[in-house]
């Protein structure tokens, strides 16, 4: 096992290695050592990378959500999709190894690592995919994943990034003004996580649960070593979504990977978890203090926390009912390309991809002192969490669905001055006519100078500090 890096807290401290030895497929040979393989580049995930080192983090999200699908199971576990590799047990009796929670004697330490070594052989042959290596899982206390996740959060996401993001979702009223991103980031994922897989090390870290293993516990590991199996046999560095500009693209195939891993959870929790035990999870879920923590957050965290876990499964859901898990494998070839394909599984299987939608070059007219600070696509979740700003005063629910395709673009002047051109495209002019609609409600309660401008299928959103800054951004729209 290799020695903490640099940059690891020196408590990151590991338990004998629980791991699976590598099992070839036949004919093949053993994948290279680290240090033979290619330089490749690290996985970025735009602006909601954040997100994709603590898998696990959701419990309470996916506990509550499914606690209806979990409490079913005391009646029996469904039929698994046909073709799915579980179908031959899916009627197995649940796991019969005694619940007994381990001390913290070294004799407790072997049991931590022998129930850790046992949800480990269990995944593989749920998922389908065997281990082609052995993978590290290290059981961490908070404080130490709470440092790692500041440098983790540091290192993909710039600050002048993160600052820029902050500004225009203020701007659009997605946060509150005076809102720290980062810090917020950094509270809800410290505090609520409950297991990380590193992409980079290939390592796997289970938080809190040195001195027990708790059916949460089992659950997220099932969960992290499915990441890192998708890792070895189809690259997580190798997914297209390392452009910040891309923020829903990044968003949706992080839905595909989050589903995956939550599927399979779910899956596995079917087989080896008794009912008392599952209820306990859900049981779990309900502590207050988390509770509270995730509704002071603002909705877009909120939204941008739960949707790859819960929308994501249901998608990965969808593609396993018609192919069991190579229909899913398949996916990792040619992922969903918006959220819309995610919350729309029949416009991933129609390859309805997203419009190109472009924004005018608005520096140069603006003048001197001016820069472009960022630009994005928010896509079909995004702009439903703006929408829904405004819905008590009467936007209408749904109206971000026949989204076809957005682009926004954040400009920042002189003494404080800005402005935000957002050109969205609609797969119909009804559907635009409503977002329309929808979005005028919203805009009314922005303290900014606003203007909407439609036209068949295309409906532009202006925003500025200024009547003047938004007559040059209404001037490029003519």
């Amino acid at each position: 096992m290799p020695d903490p890096s640099p940059d690891r807290p020196p408590d990151w401290q590991p338990l004998p290695p629980p791991t699976i030895p590598w099992v070839p497929p036949s004919g093949a040979e053993p994948p290279a050592s680290p240090s033979d393989r290619p330089p490749t580049t690290r996985l970025r995930w735009p602006r909601e990378r954040w997100l994709l080192p603590v898998a696990g983090l959701a419990a309470a999200v996916l506990a509550i959500a499914f606690l209806p699908d979990l409490l079913r199971l005391f009646g029996g576990p469904p039929t698994p999709p046909p073709g799915s590799p579980s179908a031959a047990v899916a009627t197995a009796t649940p796991d019969a190894t005694p619940r007994s929670t381990p001390s913290a004697s070294p004799s407790g330490s072997d049991a931590v690592a022998a129930r850790i070594a046992e949800v480990l052989a269990q995944v593989p042959p749920i998922r389908g995919l065997q281990p082609k290596k052995e993978v590290p899982l290290r059981l961490i206390d908070r404080a130490t994943f709470q440092q790692q996740l500041a440098v983790e959060l540091a290192k993909e996401n710039p600050p002048e990034v993160l600052a820029a993001t902050t500004r225009l979702w203020e701007r659009l009223g997605l946060l509150p003004p005076g809102s720290d991103l980062q810090k917020l980031s950094l509270e809800l994922l410290g505090a609520s996580a409950i297991g990380v897989y590193f992409p980079d090390r290939d390592e796997m870290a289970v938080i809190d649960a040195a001195a027990r293993l708790r059916p949460l516990d089992r659950l997220t590991i099932a969960h992290e070593y499915t990441h890192a199996l998708q890792d070895q046999h189809f690259g997580l560095d190798e997914l297209p979504v390392d452009d910040p500009a891309e923020g829903d693209r990044g968003l949706a195939q992080l839905a595909m990977v989050e589903g995956d891993a939550t599927q399979l959870m779910f899956e596995w929790a079917q087989e080896h978890l008794t009912p008392l035990e599952l209820l306990s999870i859900g049981v779990g879920a309900l502590d207050p203090e988390q509770q509270a923590l995730l509704e002071r957050m603002p909705p877009i965290l909120q939204r941008q926390l739960a949707f790859p876990y819960l929308e994501g499964q249901a998608f990965i859901a969808d593609v396993q009912a018609t192919g069991g898990w190579r229909a899913v494998d398949r996916l990792w070839a040619a992922p969903p390309l918006s959220t819309e394909q995610v919350l729309h599984p029949e416009k991933y299987r129609a390859g309805e991809k997203p419009v190109d939608v472009e924004v005018p070059a608005a520096v140069a007219a603006l003048g001197g002192g001016w820069k472009e600070a960022l630009q994005d696509t928010l896509g079909e979740v995004n702009i439903g969490v703006w929408l829904a700003q405004g819905q008590a005063a009467g936007a209408a629910p749904g109206a971000s669905e026949g989204w076809a395709g957005d682009r926004v673009a954040s400009y920042e002047g002189p003494n404080g001055s800005w402005g935000i051109s957002w050109r969205t495209a609609w797969d119909s002019p009804a559907d635009a006519a409503e977002f329309r609609t929808s979005a005028a409600t919203v805009l009314t309660q922005l303290r900014s100078q606003t203007r909407l401008i439609a036209g068949g299928r295309e409906v532009t959103v202006l925003l500025a500090s200024d009547a003047a800054v938004l007559g040059v951004l209404a001037g490029l729209e003519d």
